[in-house]
């Protein structure tokens, strides 16, 4: 009995002993990390500016206008994280507000940092259904100059109303992550993405002019999984432009893109002679209720299309057309009872090279 209670007690101390290490380590790590409130400070941008260089946590602690004056070196208008690190935007998810009123302004610009996470914040712009645009951005995230973004996280954001994009994560980044955020009712596309190394996942994006997400050159080794694109005019689409890189290794898996008004999922050179761009898995996704259902075009090679429930398109449920080297494989076409039917199953134009198609269940065409 005297031995196990002595090892008891051998063993509390060592539990103490490790407890009281890690805190130091923990100590040691946060050193000059602080958090600040932004109402105490008159602008936004005075707010970030206030955040000390070792990084912290700015509260965005009610609504705030991002104003229209350019930011440091950059001439575009709006308040900006310049060529910093180690800083989160952090709101409630309720009451947190970021918003714009003057045209052209961008609520949020992320220059040149690196390990930035933005969240809980809604984001509104002055954008009205039927109004011109101009480049007011909910969250931009570019480089500046010599200096990338990387390692960007925007997450449980509501994007809404802007006269550009919601989303847009420009070419020169690389480790944005877009996760379980809202965006609906911009002018252009609900998220846009150019990056490297990047995710977008659990996003809401509906109601947007142009496309729920697009996915432009330069963008490689990108995930797109598990959001919802509905009512917007494309659901999502990858753009081909050999002039500014290649897009490359791209994953759209487990999306449901629905009542889209031209197409569901569109793969698109910019004209059919370009150098092709490729290696895009498009897989388990549901496609329904759009005007065509997934249709590649033109100057693009090694596509795996596979797994896909595609319903009651208008037109085509799959179009291909000058693609080479593709799986087309274990796709459901089908449509409910009283459900409209689209008028082509899968269409393979006749200068689409090495093409597999096999084990597709098509509901009669």
């Amino acid at each position: 009995m005297l031995r196990i209670l002595m090892c008891l007690i051998v063993g509390l101390s060592c539990v103490s002993f490790l407890s009281c290490g890690s805190a130091r380590a923990s100590s040691s790590a946060n050193a000059g990390y602080s958090t600040i409130n932004a109402s105490d400070y008159p602008s936004l941008q005075a707010a970030i500016d206030a955040i000390p260089s070792t990084g912290g946590t700015l509260v965005i602690n009610g609504q705030f206008e991002a104003t229209a004056e350019p930011c440091k070196d950059n001439d575009l208008p709006g308040p900006c994280i310049f060529h910093r690190s180690n800083i989160r935007i952090l709101g409630d998810g309720v009451t947190s507000k970021i918003y714009t009123t003057k045209p052209g302004t961008i609520a949020l610009q992320i220059m040149g940092s690196d390990l930035v996470t933005v969240q809980g914040v809604e984001f509104s712009g002055p954008w009205q259904k039927g109004a011109g645009g101009d480049n007011g951005v909910a969250v931009r995230i570019d480089q500046y100059y010599i200096w990338p973004s990387t390692r960007i996280t925007v997450q449980d954001c509501r994007v809404h109303n802007f006269p550009f994009d919601g989303l847009w994560a420009r070419n020169g980044t690389s480790q944005i992550s877009f996760t379980h955020n809202e965006s609906y009712d911009n002018q252009g596309n609900g998220i846009e993405i150019e990056a490297q190394d990047s995710s977008v996942v659990d996003n809401n994006v509906h109601d947007n002019e142009h496309q729920g997400i697009e996915i432009y050159t330069a963008a490689q080794n990108l995930r797109v999984a598990n959001n919802r694109f509905d009512r917007n005019l494309v659901g999502i689409k990858l753009i081909n432009d050999p002039s500014y890189g290649l897009l490359s290794n791209i994953s759209i898996v487990g999306n449901s893109a629905s009542n889209n008004v031209a197409t569901g999922i569109l793969y698109q050179a910019i004209s059919p002679g370009e150098q092709p761009a490729g290696l895009i898995a498009i897989t388990g996704n549901t496609v329904t209720g759009n005007g065509d259902g997934i249709t590649l075009s033109y100057a693009g090679m090694g596509f795996a299309l596979t797994g896909n429930l595609v319903s009651s398109n208008t037109y085509a449920n799959i179009n291909i057309t000058q693609i080479s080297d593709i799986v087309i494989s274990n796709n459901v076409l089908t449509a409910l009872p009283g459900a409209p039917h689209a008028t082509q199953g899968i269409n393979v134009s006749n200068d689409s090279n090495r093409v597999s198609l096999s084990n597709n269940a098509v509901d009669g065409y």
